[in-house]
């Protein structure tokens, strides 16, 4: 492992009311989560240089 003096910052969004099975009724709490993310990715690219790559994770997890 390299050891540098280079800040990262990381920002994690987890959603959390995606349905096990199927897509949500309302799709309004996922537009509010997206809202979310474009928002911070905003904030983030006025403070660096260079564009910002988000990175979104949608996982569901079987429940027995």
């Amino acid at each position: 492992m390299f050891q540098t003096k280079e800040v990262r910052k990381i920002k994690h969004f987890l959603y959390l009311a995606w349905p096990d099975y199927g897509v949500p009724a309302d799709s309004g709490g996922f537009l509010k989560f997206l809202f979310h993310v474009r928002k911070a990715q905003h904030e983030l690219t006025k403070e660096i240089e260079w564009k910002v790559g988000f990175i979104i994770n949608m996982e569901v997890l079987a429940v027995e």
